[in-house]
C-alpha cells in the first residue's frame, strides 16, 4: 500500500505471477484512488516497484496489461518505459493490452 506524507491512502501496487497463453509472466499492477487520478501517483508507485524488482529480486522483464480503451493506464506504462507489445481478448471477452519493459 502507497499512502502520502500524512500517512492518507493513495493506492496499491504489486508485482504478481501470471500466466499468459504459455508464459509464466511477472505484472506490475497498481490502483489509485480515483479521486487522485492525474497526480502522478500510479507512476510514482511503478517506479518505485521497477526498482524494486531490478535490484532486490533481479527480475530484468515485467508485463502490465489494461483495458484497451483505458489511456490514462496506458499512459502509465508508456512514461515507465513499456512498449506495446500486442492486443488480446481475455476469457471474459474484454478487449485488453499487453506491454512489456524489458
Amino acid at each position: 500500500m502507497f499512502r502520502d506524507e500524512d500517512g492518507t491512502f493513495v493506492g496499491r501496487c504489486g508485482l504478481h505471477r501470471w500466466t499468459f497463453e504459455e508464459w509464466d509472466e511477472v505484472e506490475l499492477g497498481y490502483v489509485v484512488r480515483s479521486d487522485l487520478w492525474g497526480q502522478g501517483f500510479a507512476t510514482e508507485m511503478g517506479a518505485a516497484l521497477i526498482r524494486h524488482a531490478s535490484q532486490e529480486l533481479g527480475l530484468n522483464e515485467l508485463v502490465g496489461f489494461t483495458m484497451e480503451d483505458n489511456d490514462r493506464s496506458r499512459r502509465v506504462l508508456e512514461k515507465l518505459g513499456f512498449e506495446l507489445e500486442r492486443s488480446f481478448v481475455d476469457d471474459d471477452g474484454e478487449s485488453l493490452v499487453l506491454y512489456r519493459l524489458k
